[in-house]
């Protein structure tokens, strides 16, 4: 319950979490030791340097630690401050393969990723608040309380805007919105019921992303996705007589 109060402090906070890759072993690359509040990089023994550096962070992990671990500690504690209407981000940040794709995807037929575990959190939370709110059982609707959730998926790529939920709206443009600041002309928006539902598009967009030969090496390690959803709730209040 950090983040609800964290929002009625006036906002979710700015969270840096670390994951650590497996060391090399190699005489020229740097140690890093890392817990749950700091990282220290020390220089290799072939190194002119010999300083330490060190580094304040919210979440430390290891190399064998999972999405899931991660979800729990980081992601998942801040889905009951979304379901109370605040808004967050999560933006993943990190040199070709260091693994952001497989944190964010998870294995076909292994651990999930974080959308898989967003996406089921994001729902099983709204079916509880539509429950404590009118003890509604079906999808989470109710006489007094129903949520619509949409969503948008687009890639960037070499100052190119497409849409991946409908890859023939390509070269799209940015606008000033008066309410919701910058947003995406002619983007497509789609409403989904469930987190199968959900993760069905998501799937269908990854599949639509750049897979193009360029003379720098792979497009796709050279673009960016950015999945944003936008959760509408309404609550009908009882009136007295």
């Amino acid at each position: 319950m950090k983040a609800v109060k964290a929002v009625k402090r006036g906002g979710i906070p700015i969270q840096c979490a670390v994951r650590v890759l497996p060391s090399s072993r190699s005489k020229k690359e740097a140690d890093i030791l890392i817990d749950s509040s700091r990282v220290s990089i020390i220089p290799p023994p072939e190194s002119r340097r010999t300083k330490v550096e060190e580094y304040s962070i919210d979440a430390g992990f290891g190399p064998d630690s999972t999405s899931q671990d991660q979800y729990d500690k980081v992601l998942g504690p801040l889905i009951p401050a979304v379901v109370e209407g605040m808004s967050g981000s999560i933006l993943l940040f990190g040199a070709t393969g260091t693994g952001k794709s497989f944190a964010l995807e998870g294995e076909r037929h292994g651990d999930a990723g974080f959308v898989d575990l967003l996406a089921h959190g994001l729902f099983g939370a709204l079916m509880e608040k539509a429950k404590q709110l009118s003890g509604g059982t079906r999808r989470g609707m109710s006489p007094r309380f129903t949520y619509d959730l949409r969503m948008t998926y687009l890639e960037i790529f070499d100052e190119t805007l497409t849409d991946l939920l409908n890859t023939s709206n390509r070269d799209l443009d940015l606008y000033e919105d008066e309410d919701a600041g910058v947003a995406v002309k002619n983007i497509t928006v789609r409403s989904v019921k469930d987190a199968e539902e959900f993760l069905e598009l998501f799937t269908e967009g990854r599949g639509c992303r750049t897979d193009l030969l360029t003379d720098y090496g792979n497009a796709a390690d050279k673009a960016a996705s950015v999945l944003t959803l936008e959760l509408i709730q309404t609550t009908v209040e009882d009136r007295d007589g």
